[in-house]
């Protein structure tokens, strides 16, 4: 009787090793690599999703965000893809030649309005793009969306047609946006948005081509006085993600990840679109109260700018044929109507 209540004993406790075990299997602990400033929109519209998959998922998924960014700013790819973290916030100009789908949605005024263009983004890229393994087998894509259109910021030059343009040094952020500065003999300095200040206060660079939003949320109000706004930006906004580590996506439950996904995707690029017209705003607001000019391109200068910047439409169809997409005139159309619908 003894022997027999310490086998039933050992086999309860067995199994309730087991179970736990398993337990602890579903807890998943996602440690995130941050490089934006503290009180940036996006930190806040991530901040929000991990409470949510937390929520959603009763526990079992979390979040730790590292104290400093893990690795550069430009490599989070690869952090991501190799585990040093498991989530991080990347950015596809950073690796132009790796993302030529991606800057599909990157043309000149194919998408200007940022809602949809979001929305596109998740709906026709992951549907018609993700064949072409732009991120890679080790990383899983938790949404897709983009930056707010991106304008001409000087810090003193004043531009009112793109002859005034020629010769400024100018921060751009990789891509369609170095293609843009030269086609307007404008010189590109490549640099990371966690740059900016360095190379504006130092001298570098005359000024910045970027959304209106960094120019108050990294700090850049006293450094660039002019702004000249053009309907549909001077270069459409940059594509944005939130990326996590394939491996660690499936240590994550089936029911967890649906959970996940549904949270992901269009649902939280939405959260930004709001965000960014606030925070643009705000942007234009300090840059008047300190003194700076916010104007209005001419509808010249417009057309000046779709003709000088139309070669870029001709050498993105090129590229995509060249990486193996079979009709790049039509994704553009679909895109498009998608966008402005």
């Amino acid at each position: 009787m003894a022997i027999t209540k310490h086998i039933r004993a050992a086999a309860l406790s067995s199994v309730m090793a087991i179970a736990a075990g398993a337990a602890s299997a579903e807890d998943v602990v996602l440690r995130y690599s941050n490089w934006l400033p503290s009180g940036h929109l996006l930190e806040s519209v991530f901040n929000d999703f991990f409470a949510q998959v937390e929520d959603a998922t009763e526990g079992r998924v979390t979040f730790e965000t590292f104290p400093k960014v893990v690795g550069s700013v430009p490599a989070q790819l690869e952090v991501v893809a190799n585990g040093q973290a498991d989530v991080a916030f990347f950015v596809t100009a950073y690796k132009p030649d790796r993302f030529p789908m991606a800057r599909a949605f990157e043309l000149p005024f194919v998408c200007n309005d940022l809602s949809a263009k979001v929305a596109t983004l998740n709906a026709y890229y992951t549907e018609n793009f993700s064949r072409f393994g732009e991120f890679g087998d080790d990383v899983h894509v938790l949404s897709l969306f983009s930056t707010s259109e991106a304008q001409l910021f000087t810090s003193d030059d004043k531009v009112e047609s793109i002859a005034d343009m020629k010769g400024l040094k100018i921060r751009t952020g990789g891509g369609t946006m170095v293609r843009t500065a030269e086609l307007l003999d404008i010189v590109p300095v490549a640099k990371p948005v966690s740059e900016v200040y360095e190379i504006l206060s130092a001298g570098i660079a005359d000024g910045v081509m970027t959304p209106a939003e960094v120019i108050k949320s990294f700090g850049l109000v006293d450094l660039t006085r002019n702004a000249v706004l053009v309907e549909g930006g001077i270069a459409s906004g940059a594509i944005l993600s939130l990326i996590m580590n394939a491996d660690k996506w499936d240590q994550i439950s089936p029911e967890d990840q649906a959970a996940i996904t549904e949270l992901g995707g269009n649902a939280m690029a939405q959260a930004t679109v709001e965000k960014y017209a606030a925070a643009d705003k705000a942007s234009y607001d300090a840059m008047i109260a300190a003194g700076g000019s916010v104007a209005e391109a001419t509808p010249e200068m417009v057309d000046e700018l779709k003709q000088a910047l139309a070669p870029i439409r001709a050498d993105w169809v090129a590229e995509a044929k060249a990486a193996g997409l079979e009709d790049p005139e039509a994704a553009i159309e679909s895109i498009t109507a998608m966008c402005q619908g």
